[in-house]
């Protein structure tokens, strides 16, 4: 149920700033920081359009944020001027197909013309290339290089690669990015089998929606229960899925509160709503008069598919 949105948080501060413009583009830039996306709005259009890069650049994540519209037009902009993290959100939208179409071999280059120039997710991102041998050879030397050039750059992805498992499941999520869920699921199960719990988690799910391998949810449940002996959250509240919709077990819904409720205590993204939504008291038309049939009955709806691991009801109250 996970949606991938990129919103650029990398600054390489190496772009001119005129000083007229320099005091709204920096307080443009903490308020963007600090997700205050309508103030970064207001305060970075007016340089963006006098044709500051970094306000462009930020321009074109506030678009991709649903502040203003656009975020490849921005993003080509500042390209035009050199910035190197736009090259790499130029990267992601062409590799998402969202304002231009989906090309993964486009999506490479433009992320190694970031690194080139010294971006640092652009450094990460080639780094995970060579780690994978995904359309380069596979060279773990150099991906660690790279790697280690964008913690010193102050890049927060690359630093929270420390171990060989996070840089493993970082893999895993390259090769998933780019459409290769089976290399995804491969590099996932490798690491469960070897004992790591966040892979068990995540082979679980795999199974449970039939990525990059047939669906099983016995299979999801097994792999769900052993991360959740190790503690890990993703399992936990898997657990819960499979308790409240009676899958591989008979459905328990108090069962499935308790393990939702035990991935909330591991900061679990999504336990807490899960959690109010199984203790809540059901909606009422009479109890409040903006609550129509209709609006009841797409909430239930809404409800529903999220706690079967969907990302929400269309119009008709199908899950998605």
């Amino acid at each position: 149920m996970t949606r991938f949105v990129f919103l650029v948080a990398w600054i390489t501060g190496a772009v001119f700033v005129p000083l007229t413009w320099a005091g709204p583009v920096e307080d443009g830039m903490t308020a963007y920081s600090r997700g205050d996306f309508k103030t970064a709005y207001r305060l970075l259009s007016g340089p963006a359009e006098a044709g500051d890069a970094r306000a462009q650049h930020y321009m074109g994540a506030l678009a991709q944020a649903g502040h203003g519209k656009g975020a490849a037009r921005w993003f080509e902009r500042a390209i035009a001027q050199g910035h190197a993290d736009s090259l790499v959100a130029m990267g992601y939208i062409v590799l998402q197909g969202k304002e231009r179409r989906r090309d993964v071999d486009e999506a490479f280059r433009w992320f190694k013309m970031g690194a080139e120039r010294g971006s640092s997710q652009g450094l990460l991102n080639l780094s995970r290339h060579y780690e994978a041998g995904l359309l380069v050879p596979q060279d773990r030397a150099r991906a660690a290089e790279l790697r280690q050039r964008a913690i010193r750059a102050g890049n927060p992805d690359a630093q929270r690669l420390t171990t060989r498992a996070a840089i493993n499941d970082d893999v895993a999520y390259w090769w998933r990015m780019f459409g290769r869920s089976e290399e995804a699921f491969a590099q996932r199960l490798r690491n469960a089998q070897a004992g790591d719990a966040v892979a068990k988690g995540k082979v679980s799910i795999h199974y449970r929606v039939g990525l990059g391998v047939r669906k099983n949810k016995a299979e999801a449940l097994r792999w769900a229960r052993a991360g959740a002996e190790q503690g890990d959250s993703e399992s936990l509240y898997s657990l819960g899925l499979h308790y409240y919709n009676g899958w591989g077990v008979v459905a328990n819904r108090s069962a499935a509160l308790d393990w939702f409720r035990r991935a909330q205590a591991k900061a679990h993204p999504y336990a807490a709503n899960a959690v109010a939504l199984l203790t809540a008291p059901p909606l009422r038309a009479g109890g409040n008069p903006d609550n129509t049939a209709l609006e009841i009955y797409m909430q239930s709806r809404r409800d529903h598919c999220f706690l079967i691991g969907a990302t929400g009801a269309d119009l008709n109250g199908s899950c998605y």
